[in-house]
């Protein structure tokens, strides 16, 4: 390396592909039981072996980062852990510069990093059945671009940032009253490229220099109250719809209806391939994941450009409980309202705080343009074992699930939001790990129909009471409602026909739980489950694999009877009349992480 004078030479000699590579990573401690089985790296990946046997169980490894040459360089994200464990960095920050001395020229010719991983379980994270794991971390290295700004003071403000990520400038009490930004020469446009939230200016996802300028707005009457960006802001989830009817549509047309496609794993735009499922599937509606989340006008224009194809209303659905599942958290830069776990809610027995938890929950929904909520959940956390659903519960009997399950509903309502009663008949019960998880396997419930009735069934009969409009159907073995060993709830003629709709009145929708979790693929194919399902008096299918190829397979079945077509007339009709009473009320993004909204979750003790 010393006869190699220029930087390239270096690079060459010390086989670095780029300024800046991973030099070592190596496990430096372990903790309660933990065990390191190896590790190796490269430029950007690390790979290791571990085991964590215990829920306090971690591991901290000693990681090196070599950067050459005077370019600034940040890690800005690291990736590729489990869902269920999680990493935190000391002695350094995600975004910062490796190499930041500005008191001598060391950085002129590069700098080793040193700093620690700790690797853990996520709270609720650890199943006893899965302690081994092998992972791929991925480690994203950017450089920095520069900020200028033009007629405006800069004292306090960001000179630069790193690519790939938003931007957020705080001017504090002295916002301009109007920006040009250029970014490569080109104007940037509100909202698709940057917003304000609470006086601080968010420019997505910046991948060079910038020059922002102070823009004087002209003293004229005709502008008052002319507020582009918020009109330009404003989701079009009220794009005109026309009015149809059953008789008017095709075959196809009303088996569409009864299908909401999932958007997980389908990006964070509307690209060609999705596209053309919508376009060929005309789905009742879109459930939303948090790959799909990203920013707000990000999925604000996700869900217009959705809207487009559509000529009917589309049920735009999510899960929203609170706790672990919140999807729209996954908003980089908009401060949503974090609400805690049910259970925690369930705890302070308080309806009129869950009436207003539902309401928090449904106007932040209602700013982009949501319609239904996969919540409450009315499962009664009997079994403490059991980890799917555990603390988002209300609680550990009927009444309390029943008492505060119902007023978040009804708070949602009140938002406009439908919310879905789930996951009949009770899913609290099964066992603990992947053997009780409908994720993976077809959990079985064996108690009596009096036991049921006298405890997981007592939530749904109050929700129906109180005119539930949507309740799911999970995935469960339940001999004593379906009178038959191993067929799921969600697929059983017994249960939903017979059961949840003849003999507890139930005459809204119903729809199934995802249709792509192993409870169902497992044991039986799509051409056995989307008849079964419909024929058992189910309205709409939840996420079906292959929508498009689900629409032929259900059209098929009713040509050759198979299924009465009036079962799709009638499942098609109560879907547009819920529509019909859907996208009434609209908010605004300052609802979003709003002082009220906090105020009222901070009541939960």
């Amino acid at each position: 390396i010393s006869n190699d004078k220029s930087i390239d030479g270096v690079k060459d000699s010390i086989k670095l592909e780029d300024n800046v590579k991973i030099n070592n990573f190596y496990n430096y401690s372990v903790s309660n039981g933990a065990d390191a089985k190896y590790e190796r790296n490269n430029s950007n990946v690390i790979e290791m072996g571990l085991s964590l046997p215990n829920k306090d169980s971690f591991l901290v490894y000693k990681t090196e980062v070599i950067v050459l040459q005077d370019t600034s360089y940040a890690i800005s994200d690291i990736s590729g852990l489990p869902d269920n464990l999680e990493y935190e960095i000391n002695n350094y920050d995600i975004g910062s510069k490796i190499c930041d001395d500005k008191d001598s020229n060391k950085c002129n010719w590069g700098a080793l990093k040193e700093f620690e991983i700790t690797i853990r379980y996520k709270d609720l994270g650890y199943k006893e059945d899965n302690i081994n794991y092998d992972i791929n971390l991925n480690v994203s290295f950017n450089t920095f671009y520069n900020i200028k700004y033009e007629d405006m003071l800069s004292t306090g403000l960001p000179l630069e940032g790193i690519k790939g990520r938003n931007l957020v400038i705080d001017f504090k009490d002295d916002v301009p009253e109007a920006l040009e930004i250029v970014q490569n020469d080109v104007i940037l446009i509100n909202p698709d490229n940057y917003t304000y939230i609470d006086g601080k200016l968010v420019i997505f996802e910046v991948d060079n220099d910038i020059i922002i300028k102070k823009v004087v707005l002209p003293k004229d009457e005709d502008n008052k109250g002319d507020n582009k960006e918020e009109i330009i802001d404003k989701p079009n989830n009220e794009i005109p719809k026309k009015e149809i009817s059953v008789e008017d549509m095709t075959l196809e047309e009303k088996i569409g209806q009864m299908i909401i496609v999932s958007a997980s794993g389908k990006g964070t735009s509307l690209n060609n391939n999705f596209k053309k499922e919508i376009s060929s599937v005309k789905p009742g509606g879109i459930i939303v994941f948090g790959d799909n989340i990203a920013s707000y006008s990000q999925l604000t224009k996700y869900m217009n450009d959705i809207n487009s194809l559509s000529d009917i209303p589309l049920i735009w659905s999510i899960d929203q409980e609170g706790g672990r599942v919140q999807r729209i958290s996954k908003l980089s830069d908009m401060s949503v309202t974090k609400i805690p776990a049910m259970y925690e809610l369930g705890k302070t027995n308080d309806s009129a705080l869950a009436y207003d938890v539902g309401r928090v929950i449904g106007e932040e929904l209602g700013v982009f343009g949501f319609n239904m909520d996969f919540a409450p959940d009315l499962d009664i956390w009997s079994n403490a074992s059991n980890t799917v659903i555990g603390n988002r519960s209300f609680g550990t009997n009927a009444d309390v699930v029943t008492k505060m399950g119902i007023a978040v509903a009804n708070g949602l309502s009140s938002t406009g939001v439908i919310p879905v009663y789930k996951h009949f008949p009770g899913h609290g019960d099964t066992a603990g790990g992947d053997a009780g998880d409908s994720h993976f396997l077809l959990p079985k419930i064996t108690k009596s129909i009096e036991e049921l009735e006298n405890n997981e069934l007592k939530p749904f009969e109050n929700a129906i009471n109180n005119g539930a409009k949507v309740i799911m159907v999970s995935h469960l073995d339940v001999p004593a409602l379906t009178e038959q060993e191993g067929i799921p709830a969600s697929l059983s003629n017994k249960l939903i026909n017979g059961y949840l709709k003849d003999k507890m009145g139930f005459n809204g929708i119903v729809i199934t739980d995802s249709l792509a979790m192993k409870g169902i693929t497992n044991y039986y194919t799509p051409q056995e489950y989307l008849v079964m399902a419909i024929n058992a008096g189910v309205d709409i299918l939840l996420a079906p694999d292959n929508p498009t190829n689900a629409v032929q397979i259900i059209k098929q079945a009713v040509l050759d009877g198979r299924i009465d077509e009036t079962l799709i007339n009638k499942s098609v009709t109560k879907i547009l009349k819920l529509k019909k009473e859907m996208n009434k009320k609209r908010y605004d993004k300052s609802y979003l992480g709003s002082n009220e909204h906090k105020n009222i979750i901070n009541r939960i003790k």
